[in-house]
Order: C-alpha cells, then sequence, then structure tokens
C-alpha cells in the first residue's frame, strides 16, 4: 500500500509555485498518488472594509472567480499537462480553506512552498506556518530556492 495515495499542492500560481512543480511530480510519480492543485482567493475582507453595495461585491467576487478559475486551469495545463490533476478554487481564508478541502478529499500530505524565510504563522501571517501548526496530516514545507535538481534526491 502507498504511504501517500492523495497529495494537496495549494498554490498562488507564482514563480514559488512554479519552483515546487517538480518536487510535486517527484511524489506523485513515486507514489502513484492522486494530485490535488488548488488556488484559494480570500478577496471579502477587503470589500467588507470599504462598506460597499452587496450586488458589486457579487460581481466583482464572480468575476475574480472566474478569472482565479482561468489562470488555475492554465498552471495546470502548463505545469501538469502529463498528468491526471484535480483542480479547484477555494474561496476564504487560504489557510483554513487549504485545512478545510484536504480533511473533506481525504488528502494524507501537503506539498507547500513558503515565501519567507522564517516559517512561523506569525511571520507575515504564513500560510504555511498556518497550515503546519494546524494540520493533522503531515505536511511538507519545500524551501522555493532549493536547487531542482535536488528532487530527485528525495527518491534515491
Amino acid at each position: 500500500m502507498a504511504l501517500f495515495t492523495k497529495i494537496l499542492f495549494p498554490v498562488d500560481m507564482s514563480e514559488v509555485s512554479k519552483k515546487l512543480v517538480p518536487f510535486v511530480k517527484e511524489f506523485i510519480e513515486s507514489f502513484g498518488a492522486e494530485l490535488h492543485v488548488v488556488y484559494s482567493m480570500n478577496i471579502r475582507p477587503y470589500h467588507v472594509s470599504r462598506s460597499m453595495s452587496v450586488s458589486y461585491i457579487s460581481r466583482h467576487e464572480s468575476k475574480t472567480r472566474k478569472e482565479a478559475e482561468k489562470r488555475l486551469s492554465d498552471f495546470v495545463g502548463s505545469q501538469f499537462h502529463d498528468s491526471s490533476v484535480q483542480s479547484g478554487i477555494l474561496a476564504g481564508f487560504p489557510g483554513t480553506e487549504i485545512l478545510r478541502y484536504a480533511e473533506k478529499k481525504g488528502v494524507d500530505l501537503i506539498i507547500m512552498g513558503h515565501s519567507s524565510i522564517k516559517i512561523s504563522e506569525d511571520s507575515f501571517g504564513s500560510v504555511a506556518g498556518y497550515v503546519t501548526n494546524r494540520s493533522h496530516i503531515p505536511v511538507l514545507i519545500i524551501n522555493p530556492d532549493m536547487q531542482v535538481s535536488m528532487a530527485s534526491s528525495f527518491f534515491g
């Protein structure tokens, strides 16, 4: 039985996300795992603070979601074109939504990068720190600046 059967790769579709793709591919290939790629959009706090009309907020969220779906589809298509991937947009605070998704889908490994030197929840509200501190399943945090050639060293 494989150690990991469902792997979650939360992305922000930045260069950091792209740098992690070789590592994620190594894991899904080595374990024959199902891959889930998600992007979490969190636009509500901005709107609430601006006291905007409900209809404007709804239109803006709908437009933002469509743009995010297109960007995620393009990201997955360009980075994982040879793999079967489940993808989706999450709405809300990224850390909370990532953990909720992982539980709902029965994910057994989360692979993430980080954008700060120190990984902790209080370092700029780090999503990686939040997920790591609250997850009941393994979370692999990969330094996005690690050499790509190191990916194969994980598995011999």
